[in-house]
C-alpha cells in the first residue's frame, strides 16, 4: 500500500505542473501571432474577447472568424548518472536505454483552435462578443515507457477549453470591456512508472516491479472573467490594459489507474493492482493576469500606414504553492484491501514576466499586411522542479505573417491570415544537487507532505531538456 500511495503522491505533483506556465504560447489568432502576442492594444479582430475586452468596442458591424494553429512540440530529455549505487536488472529495456535521449513520439498537434464573433448590433457605443477557444499548446506528448525519462512521464493528455460571453462600452478615443467565461476540463490524463517493488533495493533506472501508473480527470465547470480597457491620447498612441482579476480554481473529479508493464511483475507475486471505488479530487489553480500595452500608430491623414507595439504580461504563479488531494478508494496488494489516503503535494512556483514586442505594415491599404514580432518569458518554475509535459522555463519566440483581404460584396469583407511562429526554450540543465522530482518507492522516508530531500531516494529530473516549438497559424474572418 505504501508503494501505492506515493505513487499516486508522485502522480498528483508531476500532474499539476500540465497547467503550469508554458502550457501556452502567445497568443491567440494568427494575428496576434504573427506580432509575437502583442496584441493587447492594437486587438482588431475578434480576439479581442480574450487578448483585451475593451477593444471589442473598437469592432463596429459583425465580425466572425474561425482560427487554427497547427502546433509541433519537439520535446527531448537525457537523463544523468544518479550517483546512488543501486541495484538494477540489466536485462530490462528500461535499463539499457537509461542514458539515451528520450523525445517526444508524438510531436504535431493539430486541435489549437478558437472561434469568436463580435457585433454592435447597430448600436451607436455597444459592442459584444462570443467565443469558444483552447489554450495555444499542444495538448498530447508521449514518451516511451522504456526510456530515461520512465519516471517522469510517459504521456499527457489535455483538452482545456474556455466558452466566453463579452460586453465593450467605448467612443472611438477609449473603451472598456469584460468577458466572463465557463472555463471545461472534459479530459485530463497523465501517466508515468512508479517502482513498486517492496524489496527496499534502490533501482535507480529500472526495477523488476515497475508498473504504469495513470490519472485520469476532468471539471465539467469553473467560472473565470477577463477585464480589458484601452485609451488613445492622440491619434498616434495607445495604452491598453487587460487581465484576469482572479484565479481559475479547477476542482477536477476522476480515478487513478494503475497497470503492468511487460517484463516486469514476477509471475509469482499473484499481484492484483484493480483500484476499487477509486475517486480522485484534484484541484489546479490557472493564476491571476495583468497586460499592459502601447502602441505607436504611423498615420498618413487618418489611415494607420504601420504600428509598433509593447506588451508587458504578468501572470502570478506564485499562488501556486502546493496542492491539495483527496483520494476514497482502495486497492488490493497480496490479498489484503489497503485504503488510500489523502495526498499534500507543495510547490514552489514564482510569479513570471513576459515582454512582446510587435508590429504590422500596411503594404496595401484593405488588401495586404505583413507583420512581425517577437517575445520573451520568464522561467515560472524553478530549476529544481523542470518537467516534461509542458516545459516552465525561459524561452524567446520569433514570428511572421500576412493577412489578404478580399471583397465579398459592396459591404463585407473576408480577411485570411497565416502565421508562422519558433519557440525556442532554454537548454535547462538540472544537476542532482539541484534536483527536487523524487522517484517514489516503498520504505522511502520521503514524506507525502511534499518534503522530499534528494538524499532519500533517487532523482528522476536530473539531467539535460530541451523543447523547440513550431506553429503556422490559419484565420479566416468574415466583417459585414
Amino acid at each position: 500500500m505504501c508503494c501505492f500511495r506515493r505513487a499516486i503522491a508522485i502522480l498528483l505533483c508531476l500532474t499539476s505542473h500540465a497547467l503550469a506556465n508554458g502550457f501556452e504560447i502567445p497568443e491567440q489568432g494568427a494575428r496576434s501571432l504573427a506580432r509575437g502576442g502583442a496584441f493587447s492594444a492594437k486587438a482588431d479582430d475578434p480576439t479581442a474577447t480574450v487578448h483585451n475586452p475593451g477593444a471589442v468596442s473598437k469592432l463596429r458591424g459583425t465580425h466572425i472568424m474561425y482560427s487554427h494553429n497547427l502546433f509541433w512540440s519537439f520535446s527531448e530529455f537525457t537523463r544523468s548518472e544518479s550517483s546512488i549505487e543501486g541495484r538494477s536488472n540489466s536485462s530490462l529495456e528500461g535499463h539499457d536505454r537509461r542514458f539515451d535521449t528520450s523525445e517526444n513520439e508524438k510531436p504535431f498537434f493539430p486541435l489549437a483552435l478558437s472561434l469568436a464573433a463580435t457585433s454592435d448590433f447597430g448600436l451607436e457605443n455597444m459592442s459584444f462578443g462570443f467565443s469558444l477557444l483552447g489554450p495555444n499548446s499542444s495538448g498530447n506528448v508521449r514518451f516511451p515507457k522504456d526510456g530515461g525519462q520512465r519516471y517522469l512521464l510517459t504521456e499527457l493528455d489535455v483538452l482545456l477549453i474556455y466558452y466566453g460571453l463579452t460586453m465593450a462600452y467605448g467612443t472611438e478615443t477609449w473603451g472598456i470591456g469584460a468577458t466572463v467565461q465557463w472555463v471545461h476540463l472534459p479530459y485530463l490524463k497523465f501517466s508515468l512508472v512508479v517502482d513498486a517493488s517492496i524489496n527496499p533495493d534502490i533501482n535507480p533506472y529500472a526495477s523488476d516491479f515497475d508498473v504504469h501508473a495513470s490519472v485520469e480527470a476532468k471539471d465539467t465547470f469553473t467560472p473565470s472573467a477577463l477585464l480589458g480597457a484601452w485609451f488613445r491620447p492622440i491619434p498616434e498612441l495607445e495604452l491598453a490594459i487587460s487581465g484576469r482579476p482572479f484565479p481559475i480554481r479547477l476542482e477536477t473529479r476522476g480515478k487513478p489507474i494503475i497497470d503492468t508493464i511487460p517484463g516486469t511483475i514476477p509471475d509469482l507475486t499473484n499481484l492484483d493492482l484493480t483500484v476499487q471505488g477509486g475517486h480522485l479530487a484534484l484541484d489546479l489553480d490557472l493564476p491571476r493576469t495583468a497586460r499592459f500595452g502601447i502602441r505607436y500608430r504611423h498615420l498618413q491623414g487618418k489611415t494607420e500606414t504601420f504600428d509598433i507595439e509593447l506588451d508587458v504580461v504578468w501572470e502570478g504563479w506564485s499562488s501556486l504553492d502546493k496542492y491539495g488531494t483527496r483520494i476514497n478508494g482502495e486497492v488490493e496488494l497480496f490479498g489484503a484491501q489497503q485504503t488510500i489516503n489523502n495526498v499534500v503535494v507543495e510547490k514552489n512556483w514564482q510569479d513570471s514576466l513576459s515582454i512582446r514586442l510587435g508590429g504590422t505594415y500596411v503594404v496595401s491599404p484593405d488588401v495586404l499586411s505583413v507583420s512581425a514580432g517577437g517575445f520573451w518569458e520568464q522561467a515560472a518554475a524553478p530549476t529544481g522542479y523542470s518537467h516534461l509535459d509542458f516545459p516552465a522555463g525561459e524561452r524567446m519566440g520569433l514570428a511572421l505573417g500576412m493577412t489578404y483581404t478580399m471583397d465579398l460584396s459592396e459591404s463585407s469583407q473576408l480577411d485570411l491570415s497565416i502565421a508562422y511562429n519558433y519557440t525556442d526554450h532554454k537548454a535547462i540543465n538540472v544537476s542532482e544537487e539541484e534536483s527536487r522530482v523524487i522517484q517514489q518507492r516503498p520504505l522511502t522516508p520521503c514524506n507525502i507532505e511534499g518534503n522530499c530531500d534528494p538524499a532519500d531516494g533517487v532523482t528522476v529530473n536530473a539531467g539535460k531538456f530541451k523543447t523547440v516549438y513550431q506553429q503556422v497559424g490559419l484565420a479566416a474572418t468574415v466583417r459585414f
